[in-house]
């Protein structure tokens, strides 16, 4: 398992900037604990995890998953997050990146792709959740 997730926004080989607002209002519609740079997102008794983000910025480029757990609401939520925009997700540890488009793909910085591995396209919710459960085992 990832002990950790990287969500990324980029553009024409750049970072993206997003309203941070856009973010938080997908995470904060789950039970939450909020701090100053980050949310701790409750799915039940047993699965939480940690979403680094700095509410005090009016915008992001990034966001980062902590102790992912394996639990299909944090696929949702990581979906619904992705689907914003140009973002990719991915984790250190040697798995595939995920993105839900494919136009994603050739606005990642030059490298990118050669570094972390070409990126999955999940054509929805399902497939990025099976895509994502594959990145625990």
């Amino acid at each position: 398992m990832s002990s950790e997730f990287y969500v990324q926004l980029f553009e024409s080989g750049n970072e993206k900037l997003i309203d941070t607002k856009k973010v938080t209002e997908i995470i904060e519609r789950r039970n939450f604990i909020k701090k100053d740079d980050y949310y701790e997102v409750i799915f039940d008794n047993e699965n939480s995890t940690i979403i680094n983000i700095s509410s005090s910025l009016n915008q992001l480029s990034s966001i980062t998953v902590s102790r992912p757990c394996l639990d299909k609401e944090l696929g949702n939520l990581l979906f619904e997050i992705m689907a914003l925009d140009n973002f990719i997700l991915y984790a250190l540890e040697g798995h595939y990146p995920i993105v839900l488009y494919k136009k994603v793909i050739s606005n990642l910085p030059k490298g990118m792709i050669e570094t972390i591995g070409t990126p999955m396209i999940a054509k929805d919710k399902k497939e990025f959740n099976d895509l994502l459960e594959q990145i625990y085992n």
